[in-house]
Parts: structure tokens; sequence; C-alpha cells
């Protein structure tokens, strides 16, 4: 939910491991969705 953005955001820095956003990314669309 939309209200829980912020925390998943500080959850997931808190994980020490790089990550980004792949809605985006047509590969993603095309063979993971």
């Amino acid at each position: 939910p939309a209200a829980e953005d912020a925390e998943f955001r500080r959850f997931l820095a808190s994980l020490g491991y790089p990550h980004w956003e792949e809605t985006s990314n047509p590969a993603y669309r095309l063979f993971l969705a």
C-alpha cells in the first residue's frame, strides 16, 4: 500500500544490498512479468 511505501524503502535500505527499481525495464516486463 502507498501508506507503507516509506517504511518499505527504509527496510530495503537497511538490508545493505544494492537494489534498484525495475518496473520500467523492458527486459523485466518482457521476460519476468
